[in-house]
């Protein structure tokens, strides 16, 4: 994400099945937060990608904080349990997107 103006524009992201696993996911969500990438992305799909508990802890912060034009996000076949899940949707309370799990 080295030239963060180039997702100015961005609607639709696709990173299904990229082993982003929780490094990634930690990266990814600095950039919507601190960074403001990708200010009206519409569609995130994160399936497939080794996140754990961990992960889903730091992209949850993500999610409560930052995303406001995001209406769906798919995070499917993760490595998080039930705590994970938890997070994810206690961190999208108030949030109008469909989170899918």
């Amino acid at each position: 994400l080295a030239h963060l103006s180039a997702g100015l524009y961005l609607l639709r992201l696709h990173l299904d099945n990229n082993n982003i696993e929780d490094e990634g996911i930690q990266i990814l969500a600095d950039s919507f937060t601190k960074d403001g990438f990708a200010p009206c992305l519409k569609i995130l799909w994160l399936s497939e990608n080794c996140i754990t508990d961990k992960g889903a802890e730091a992209f949850g912060d993500a999610l409560k904080t930052s995303l406001e034009c995001l209406t769906e996000i798919s995070l499917y076949s993760n490595n998080f349990t039930i705590k994970g899940e938890t997070i994810l949707r206690n961190k999208s309370v108030g949030k109008t997107f469909s989170l899918h799990l």
